[in-house]
């Protein structure tokens, strides 16, 4: 049976290393500056205003930039992955969050064709954005993490959305802080709020927790 464009579209599935292709060379590809006539590219762009961008901390050009933070993309990577991806993702988003700031109504590049497809790659691949302090990091969905961080502060849904974000793997130390942060808003509240930090807990599995101790008062404390 034929497919219609429509089922075509649907049934396909995402090639992260083809997207990770695409956007490298929507990023480090070159075009015609319509003002100069000279060939020059998204990156080289950003090389450019990069002094102005409020997050360089004391570095003087994207390239130290990248080789003190150790951003280093390549075309045809060796050990590629969805994590590589992600960071991509997360490099060019911030990098271009910063030249928007410093560049305004100036911009001489389509930097919304950049936030769109990085955006579309993200929705394909299960992912979803959060943001803080101009920060914005990729982190895989959660049902569970996006409904406690509605009824949580912000500063601390930031922390329970970023939960899941790749580089926390492994890192136990800054988990458990999240958690704990959790408990510490959570002591006195309604026994409703305990049983949905506790749902939540359980429901996303996490094995490095030790223990949890409940208690009356609804204080949940960390033991080993």
């Amino acid at each position: 049976m034929r497919k219609n464009f429509a089922d075509i579209l649907k049934s396909a599935k995402i090639d992260i290393k083809k997207e990770y292709v695409r956007l490298y060379a929507l990023f480090f590809g070159e075009f015609t500056e319509n003002s100069t006539g000279k060939q020059t590219s998204i990156y080289e762009k950003y090389c450019e205003c990069f002094p102005q961008m409020w997050f360089r901390k004391t570095t003087l050009s994207l390239e130290e930039f990248n080789k003190e933070f150790g951003f280093n993309f390549v075309k045809q990577p060796k050990n590629f992955s969805i994590d590589y991806l992600v960071n991509f993702c997360e490099y060019i988003y911030n990098l271009t969050a910063g030249y928007v700031s410093v560049s305004g109504f100036m911009a001489e590049i389509n930097y919304q064709l950049l936030y769109l497809q990085i955006d579309r790659i993200i929705e394909a691949i299960g992912y979803m954005s959060t943001t803080q302090d101009g920060f914005t990091i990729f982190t895989e969905k959660s049902a569970s993490a996006i409904a406690v961080s509605e009824i949580i502060p912000n500063e601390l849904s930031y922390k329970v959305i970023s939960y899941n974000h790749h580089s926390m793997k492994g890192n136990i130390d800054k988990k458990k802080e999240t958690l704990l942060m959790l408990a510490n808003l959570l002591e006195g509240k309604q026994s409703f709020y305990c049983v949905f930090l506790f749902a939540y807990c359980n429901r996303r599995n996490y094995r490095h927790i030790r223990k949890y101790i409940y208690r009356p008062a609804c204080k949940l404390s960390w033991s080993r």
